[in-house]
């Protein structure tokens, strides 16, 4: 159940997305569980692997989605909460420390080392979206979740401060106010998916999430209930896709349904002689049908697919973060629905016990407990349980200098 909802708190969120634009729209029930009021889902267009390849398109599909949702509302939504998938994403670990006087900590002493913390992110083209206290340390004794209250002379704190290049926020506000609402709140892609497909345990004992797209596959390390590090691969699904188009001739439609309907990542003794049926390009009907082996199609699929996992490795790697301490991988998202997904990860992510995951949430509609909806879900729970977010306020982290405050007419709240 989520913690500390109000009842007849009213919330839309949008999931922007390479194949589809997802909005939901919600209120708390009176048990404390979700009650989805309105949800719509338009076919993408517009925005392709986290960037918006042309904004009248993307409005369009926009106003779509958010039409479909608000169809049995009796007013127009004007605030949702939207989602950043853009390959800009990144973490950054920033450590800092304060004196102490001789009383007791409080929350002004937080404040002042969290503040100290984030003055260090100088990068005047990015846009923070997310603030995340990983831990404190007294006097150097570190792994404190919470300082207040103890003594000490030196307090100190590390941080996690995710964002984004300024240029994909700036768009996709600007696509959200043409499409006649304001963004309430911005959420890295991969926290939203975090928190919506990882158990408790999960979360507590350390997980790497991987939410694979269709235009983008998102990272995040969880670890000791913190979202410690995120990331973001442009690719995904649509390039499996694209790839089957491309090497049988084929329309994207056909791809679709031919990766869908046979697709897998690794072969079989029977796929020599199981036969499928490609229409090229051009023909119509079944009468220009090409049979081929089900092998010729999973040899397509196969190359792409390790190469997403080995792109994820690489990134890893390469911000050394891939030796976490529990080996339980969670793979979701729309493409991790493929036939041996799970095989694929293990092969390449050194046998870490991979599972497929599905939005968690009380009250979800058989309909979204899919992984293709994970991001959305993951959108509402961050929505709902804002006076989580908003405890952290006293201690500052909620504050907003007017240099990051404003983009147009809508404000960015940090996590």
């Amino acid at each position: 159940m989520l913690q500390s909802i109000v009842r007849e708190k009213l919330v839309a969120v949008l999931d922007i997305g390479t194949s589809k634009i997802c909005c939901l729209i919600a209120r708390a029930g009176a048990k404390g569980d979700v009650q989805i009021i309105g949800q719509g889902v338009s076919r993408s267009k517009g925005f392709k692997s986290g960037k918006i390849t042309g904004l009248n398109q993307l409005i369009e599909t926009i106003r779509s989605a958010v039409d479909l949702a608000e169809h049995n509302l009796s007013e127009a939504i004007k605030k949702v909460t939207v989602n950043v998938s853009s390959p800009s994403l990144q973490s950054q670990l920033i450590g800092a420390e304060v004196q102490l006087s001789p009383y007791p900590i409080g929350n002004s002493d937080v404040e002042k080392v969290l503040n100290r913390a984030f003055a260090q992110f100088l990068n005047e083209n990015e846009q923070i979206l997310h603030r995340i206290p990983l831990s404190y340390s007294i006097d150097g004794d570190d792994d404190k979740d919470d300082p207040r209250g103890m003594v000490g002379s030196i307090l100190g704190a590390e941080l996690n401060m995710i964002s984004s290049n300024m240029t994909p926020v700036r768009n996709i506000c600007n696509a959200v106010e043409s499409s006649y609402m304001q963004v309430e709140n911005m959420v890295a892609s991969p926290l939203a998916s975090a928190l919506a497909a990882l158990t408790d345990d999960e979360r507590e004992l350390g997980s790497l999430m991987l939410d694979i797209g269709a235009g983008t596959t998102s990272i995040a390390v969880v670890e000791k209930g913190k979202v410690e590090y995120v990331s973001t691969i442009p690719l995904g699904g649509a390039h499996i896709t694209s790839d089957i188009a491309q090497l049988l001739a084929i329309g994207l439609d056909r791809a679709e349904e031919l990766k869908t309907l046979y697709g897998r990542t690794f072969t079989s003794p029977t796929d020599d002689k199981e036969m499928i049926n490609v229409i090229p390009v051009g023909e119509n009907g079944d009468g220009g049908a090409v049979p081929i082996p089900k092998s010729d199609l999973i040899a397509i699929i196969q190359p792409r697919v390790l190469e997403i996992f080995e792109k994820v490795k690489e990134r890893l790697i390469e911000d050394n973060f891939y030796d976490i301490p529990s080996r339980r991988v969670v793979l979701t998202g729309g493409a991790s629905q493929l036939q041996g997904m799970k095989e694929a990860a293990a092969f390449v992510l050194d046998e870490r016990q991979p599972r497929i995951g599905y939005p968690i949430m009380e009250g979800l509609p058989d309909n979204l407990e899919n992984p293709g909806f994970t991001t959305a879900v993951g959108l509402l729970k961050y929505a709902f349980d804002s006076a989580k977010f908003e405890q952290k306020a006293e201690v500052g982290l909620l504050r907003k200098t007017e240099k990051f405050r404003r983009i147009g007419k809508w404000f960015l709240q940090s996590f």
